[in-house]
């Protein structure tokens, strides 16, 4: 553990602005390393894109695929803020990786290093409770047979879950409401054929957001009889990786190590079958 609970209750930085689980993350990640930063001097450092909530549809889905920040932007900034005395490796878990999360993540932890989790958390969610809005990073404190120590909220996610969250494709659920409330006669939809990312294309997001709007016409003329469903979310292309970044000061002796480290394997098509049973 890089921290005990209670510790983590009183160390952390809980999120200081909106979309901004990044920078927070940072500050956390930074105290855990015992460098102490001004949260406005991270807010600056930190590239964090906004969500363009008043923008034309089209415009608002584009941000929403890149709202908040990635691992490399808190990479960047952690090297900035440190004047370079922090390295941070990001380990991909997409596709699937073959290794022991909780043993990988321990030795990494007893080496010094502080983890940052990049969470798809629209995925593994308990069939009662509402959908995500967002992905999220978080500060990990520490990891045990319960789990995974997370911070921002203070929490402990159990490896099932926290697999599924780390293995995710680049992809985003936005709730219909969110399409429908900013649908006009002049949204120009065919902007979403247009983007460069072969991804919306691929999604189909053009054809997605066209059923929600002929689903809303039929349920405003109360002809909800001829849906045999209701679509909940429109999926998007994301600019988020799912994965797990070290974070260790370059003056320590397993800094080598992490420099040279190489990507995890991804576990193969028959030891999927196997683990499958």
């Amino acid at each position: 553990m890089i921290w005990a609970e209670r510790q983590a209750y009183n160390l952390q930085t809980r999120q200081i602005g909106r979309s901004a689980c990044g920078p927070t993350a940072v500050i956390n990640i930074l105290r855990a390393l015992d460098i102490e930063v001004n949260k406005d001097e991270v807010l600056r450092t930190i590239h964090t894109s906004m969500r363009a909530d008043t923008a034309p549809l089209p415009d608002y889905l584009q941000s929403r695929s890149q709202a908040g920040t990635i691992a490399q932007d808190l990479i960047d900034g952690i090297s900035k803020l440190t004047k370079n005395a922090v390295y941070g490796h990001f380990f991909k878990f997409y596709p699937k990786r073959d290794v022991d999360l909780y043993t990988w993540m321990a030795e990494w932890i007893s080496k010094g290093a502080v983890p940052l989790a990049s969470l798809n958390l629209q995925k593994a969610v308990h069939p009662d409770f509402l959908i995500p809005d967002a992905w999220h990073h978080q500060m990990v404190y520490g990891v045990g047979p319960k789990g995974i120590y997370l911070t921002n909220p203070i929490e402990v996610a159990s490896w099932g879950i926290i697999q599924e969250q780390l293995c995710s494709k680049s992809v985003l659920l936005v709730r219909r409401e969110d399409i429908i409330s900013r649908w006009t006669p002049f949204s120009n939809l065919y902007m979403l054929t247009q983007s460069v990312d072969t991804q919306w294309s691929n999604l189909n997001v053009l054809g997605q957001v066209v059923n929600v709007l002929r689903e809303e016409k039929l349920l405003e003329k109360n002809e909800s009889r001829y849906l045999p469903s209701i679509t909940s979310h429109v999926q998007i292309p994301a600019v988020y990786d799912s994965g797990i970044t070290m974070f260790l000061k370059k003056d320590s002796l397993y800094y080598s190590e992490l420099l040279n480290a190489k990507d995890l394997p991804i576990i193969s098509e028959k030891e999927k079958n196997i683990a499958a049973g």
